[in-house]
């Protein structure tokens, strides 16, 4: 999964680039029973940075989202590409 704690007494979780190679996307299902979507645009061998990250539609300006955001379900949305930026 592209996410990892960094600080778990913040509850925060940073992006990385999905590992999801051979996968579009992946469903988590919550303990509240929501559920988390993970999913991917544009991966390929190449494209191997993160352009972008949108949650529910809305384009996400930190490297970061926080536990309270996950724990509401909704679907969380990477856009690689080849270059760095």
């Amino acid at each position: 999964m592209p996410l990892f704690s960094v600080r778990t007494h913040q509850k925060r979780s940073s992006f990385v680039a999905p590992a999801l190679k051979y996968i579009d996307s992946a469903e988590i299902i919550l303990h509240n029973g929501k559920t988390l979507k993970i999913s991917t645009v544009n991966q390929s061998d190449e494209n191997i940075y993160v352009e972008k990250v949108t949650f529910n539609g809305k384009e996400l300006k930190d490297i970061y989202i926080t536990h309270d955001e996950l724990i509401n379900g909704g679907e969380l949305v990477f856009t690689m590409s080849d270059e760095s930026k």
